[in-house]
């Protein structure tokens, strides 16, 4: 299979497992007290400064992540992070699923299930996209769930600015995926497989085709499935499924751009900027069209 095929395949997946489990939070938060302790808004979902408190975190994490990479325990402290914060978000994806069945100590149950599966992971690697793609729609489904469609809508478009300065300007998020990737954390995902055909002028190339693969960061899951999740507010599946149609055009641009340079490039401003445009095509057919 084709990386970009294989890759888009994984982002398709954590888009709509962040969907259900976020839709899930929306439709039955006034009922079950569980989903509401899961609302990190502060103030009301609908407040614009819990975009920028939760860039402001992103920062904060940012800076602590370059303090441990100063230290000779990087690797473990690395770990420890990867750790707890897969179990955490796999825990709150677990916990809906189960409390969808009525499964007895829901939340108990989630945790011990989750803190199994990703110590696991060190036993059979392959377990590692998964839980990787499981973490990615638990955090989207929280941020989704949390804030209301605007608050999102300024969190996509910073994270975006910021994902540009991190990996042009400093260039501290190209040392994090090196060494992420070097680790092999939940922090990131792996698509491998044959390479795309290479085309010069419009002509297929005679170089046959090599495999490789292609590394995408977690948070370049999460967002787009945040903004898809918060969509949902709007009222009809057809906004979240706009949503993540813009953000696979976006991620398909910005996969051929990596195939085609061999370097690593910023993936939400293309991905944020497309869904962003088609979520606003499908708010104002639905305003004219009134669907």
């Amino acid at each position: 299979m084709k990386i970009i095929t294989k890759m888009i395949i994984f982002f398709v997946i954590a888009q709509f497992l962040a969907l259900f489990i976020g839709s899930t939070l929306i439709n039955n938060a006034s009922r079950i007290q569980g989903y509401q302790s899961l609302n990190i808004a502060v103030g009301g979902q609908g407040e614009v400064f819990n975009a920028f408190n939760i860039i402001g975190a992103i920062l904060i994490v940012s800076i602590f992540l370059l303090i441990i990479f100063l230290l000779p325990i990087r690797d473990l402290m690395i770990r420890v992070l990867e750790v707890s914060a897969t179990i955490a978000a796999s825990t709150i994806v677990l916990f809906v699923v189960f409390s969808i069945f009525n499964v007895p100590l829901s939340d108990l149950v989630a945790l011990v299930i989750s803190v199994i599966l990703v110590l696991s992971k060190f036993i059979m690697p392959k377990l590692r996209t998964p839980l990787a793609l499981i973490a990615s729609a638990g955090v989207a489904a929280v941020l989704g769930f949390s804030l209301d469609p605007f608050p999102m809508v300024v969190l996509v478009i910073g994270i975006a600015i910021y994902d540009i300065i991190a990996v042009w300007w400093t260039k501290h998020m190209v040392i994090f995926a090196k060494q992420f990737v070097k680790m092999q954390t939940t922090f990131t995902i792996t698509a491998s497989g044959e390479r795309g055909d290479i085309f010069q002028w419009g002509e297929k190339s005679k170089r046959k085709p090599k495999f490789g693969s292609i590394e995408l960061g977690t948070g370049d899951l999460s967002i787009p499935a945040a903004l898809c999740v918060s969509a949902y507010k709007l009222g009809s599946f057809i906004f979240p499924l706009s949503a993540i149609l813009g953000a696979i055009v976006g991620l398909y641009l910005v996969l051929e751009a990596v195939e085609k340079e061999r370097k690593i490039m910023p993936a939400m401003p293309s991905i944020g900027m497309f869904s962003l445009l088609f979520l606003f095509a499908a708010i104002m057919f639905s305003y004219f069209f009134g669907f």
